[in-house]
């Protein structure tokens, strides 16, 4: 068994957890529902965005890259991409720059509510 004290050490590690020193709240809706909108309009470096779907959104919002497809509720086509969320419901990603997700909606002006850990 390795002491931990003399283990070899990597410093190529990132320390968890991450501590944020700001957050930045927001809100998102998408009135298109064929088109992804990005969460943020520029570059904003971060460690994690906490999303959550609008508890009065019609249908399951979906969140990913600019490939991100929302699966309507009604379920069948089973041709979502990206993180599914039920409306009122809440996810966290782990990304460095919340520029790198988008916003699906399986119906117009749906959205999301979030806050950008940095």
């Amino acid at each position: 068994m390795t002491n931990p004290s003399t283990a070899p050490r990597d410093d190529n590690l990132i320390p968890l957890p991450l501590v944020a020193t700001a957050i930045t709240s927001g809100n998102k809706a998408n009135s298109s529902t064929s088109v992804p909108v990005a969460l943020v309009s520029s570059s904003t470096p971060c460690r994690a965005v906490e999303i959550t779907a609008f508890a009065d959104n019609a249908d399951t919002i979906s969140i990913g890259d600019s490939g991100a497809v929302a699966e309507p509720t009604s379920g069948g086509s089973k041709a979502g991409k990206g993180r599914q969320i039920a409306k009122g419901n809440s996810v966290v990603f782990n990304v460095a720059d919340a520029e790198l997700l988008y916003l699906a909606v399986a119906s117009a002006a749906d959205g999301v509510s979030y806050n950008i850990y940095s």
